[in-house]
């Protein structure tokens, strides 16, 4: 018997914010150049007209604005919208995608995030924070905080 078929990725990124409206829409508009489906939840932790008019005006209203109603802080806030999405897009979601409100996505990330999980047959993924000269600044994840601090220093290419 063949092995089932896989269903199309379909991704719920999450984002929580607090009064960056300028790095929300600048994420927001790097986002427009990834192939990939995404359903975009923002939670506003401070209930901002800015951002909520920012979320519901991108793409003709594609993005979710959520307003939990106080201050949760970036974990609360990422927690918030997980909710929501999995309540919402249960059936067809195969992927959450967690992220900063400063972050720029480069065209194809998600593309390349989601192949990669995919040939290692993993169930989480955590990429890299590049700074402006190419170098990796941040890595999530690691517990060998001698090993992060190596990594982080600046001197290391993703490649490396």
């Amino acid at each position: 018997m063949p092995p089932p078929e896989r269903a199309e990725p379909f991704v719920a990124l999450i984002i929580a914010t607090c009064r960056r409206v300028v790095e929300l829409e600048r994420l927001l508009r790097s986002l427009e150049r990834e192939p990939t489906p995404l359903a975009v939840w923002v939670v506003d932790n401070a209930a901002d007209p800015a951002t909520r008019a920012a979320v519901e005006g991108w793409q003709g209203g594609r993005a979710h604005y959520l307003d939990p109603g106080a201050n949760l802080g970036c974990g609360g806030g990422l927690a918030f919208g997980e909710r929501a999405a999995l309540r919402q897009e249960d059936r067809r979601l195969t992927h959450l995608w967690l992220m900063d409100d400063d972050t720029v996505v480069h065209p194809g990330a998600l593309t390349t995030l989601l192949g990669e999980m995919d040939r290692a047959k993993a169930v989480l993924a955590a990429p890299m924070v590049v700074n402006a000269g190419g170098r990796v600044g941040w890595a999530p994840g690691l517990e060998n905080r001698a090993a992060l601090r190596e990594i982080v220093a600046g001197a290391l290419t993703p490649e490396e």
